[in-house]
Formats: C-alpha cells, sequence, structure tokens
C-alpha cells in the first residue's frame, strides 16, 4: 500500500502577482502596478493587454507548506536592458520618471539622463559615424 501526498493549487498557491513588462514602450499605468499582489488560488480576472503585464502564480513559503527549509533567493527578470532584480532594480524607477516625462512632460529626458548616467545611451542614441539621415 503506498501512501500518496495529494495537493490542490489552494494547497500551495499564495496568490498572483503582476509582472510588467520593463521596457520604455510599457504605460506608466501599468508599470506603477508591478507586483500588485492579489491573494489566493483564483487568477485575478482583470484581464492584462499581453504586451504590458501578466499574472504570475506565486507559491506559498516552503515553511508555510510544512517544509523546514529556506525558500530560494529571488530570481531576475528580462529587460529592455537585459536580466534585472524581479522587483525592478533600478530599471523600474528610471522607467516611472521617464513615462512621466513622456506621458505628461513632467520634467526633461535631460534632467533624466543626469540623475541616470547608465541609462543616457537609451535616450539619446548616437548615430554611427559616417552615416547622415
Amino acid at each position: 500500500m503506498s501512501s500518496r501526498i495529494e495537493m490542490r493549487t489552494d494547497d500551495i498557491l499564495a496568490g498572483w502577482e503582476m509582472s510588467v513588462t520593463m521596457q520604455r514602450r510599457t504605460p506608466l499605468r501599468w508599470l506603477v502596478r508591478h507586483r500588485e499582489f492579489h491573494e489566493g488560488h483564483h487568477e485575478p480576472r482583470e484581464p492584462l493587454p499581453k504586451q504590458y503585464a501578466c499574472w504570475v502564480p506565486v507559491t506559498k513559503s516552503w515553511r508555510a507548506l510544512g517544509i523546514d527549509e529556506d525558500d530560494l533567493p529571488e530570481s531576475t527578470m528580462a529587460s529592455e536592458i537585459g536580466q534585472i532584480p524581479a522587483d525592478g532594480g533600478t530599471w523600474l524607477p528610471f522607467l516611472l520618471e521617464y513615462r512621466m516625462i513622456i506621458e505628461d512632460g513632467g520634467g526633461t529626458l535631460e534632467d533624466l539622463a543626469s540623475r541616470y548616467p547608465q541609462h543616457r545611451h537609451l535616450l539619446f542614441p548616437t548615430r554611427p559615424k559616417g552615416r547622415s539621415r
């Protein structure tokens, strides 16, 4: 006789988290919602535009599942500039300011470039030498 443990999604899911695409074209209204969390095993009914966001299931911690182990460290996510911390790292604050400037004129791209010099090349790309418009 074998003993089998049966688990349902409500046994292992803590909830759902919104993951937003980390690109300059993502509207501010979606960027501000990155990592929004909805508790429970049912996926939120709110439809999300797939080009900007999706719901990601979040499992309960190992200890909440009765396993005496530490959880794995948080991973990374894709972005327009490559892998970044899942919380958006320094790229998310840059994107938020960028979209505020683009969408409602709150500041200038030059100001943004001075606050985030590592991303200046994305704001003001240089043309290869010898090429004209």
